[in-house]
């Protein structure tokens, strides 16, 4: 499909954006959204991810302490929570990158 660029006054291949729309179960954020402090922002970026990995299991990156908008502190506390809840189960190997997986996410 062209567009016509107005700036330079020519036509472009007009690039459709990708947009994201996953399903989140609501049993599952629900019981997220009890949790004290930034858990459910956390949750709530850990989901998205979900979606953009197409996994349950993935390595969580400084991509989801961005997308979580809170301080490394609140997000390890945040991960702690989720994890003690059932919410997910988090693999933490030494000078590596947490592997999180999301539990009863259906």
């Amino acid at each position: 499909r062209l567009t016509f660029d107005q700036q330079t006054e020519s036509l472009v291949v007009a690039v459709p954006k990708k947009r994201f729309i996953a399903s989140i179960p609501f049993g599952w954020i629900q019981h997220a959204t009890a949790l004290p402090g930034k858990t459910v922002q956390v949750a709530l970026a850990l989901c998205f991810l979900r979606g953009v990995k197409q996994s349950l299991t993935f390595k969580v990156t400084q991509e989801a302490l961005s997308l979580s908008n809170c301080s490394r502190q609140a997000y390890y506390k945040a991960l702690i929570n989720l994890e003690k809840a059932g919410l997910i189960e988090v693999e933490r190997p030494p000078g590596q990158h947490a592997t999180v997986t999301l539990i009863n996410f259906q």
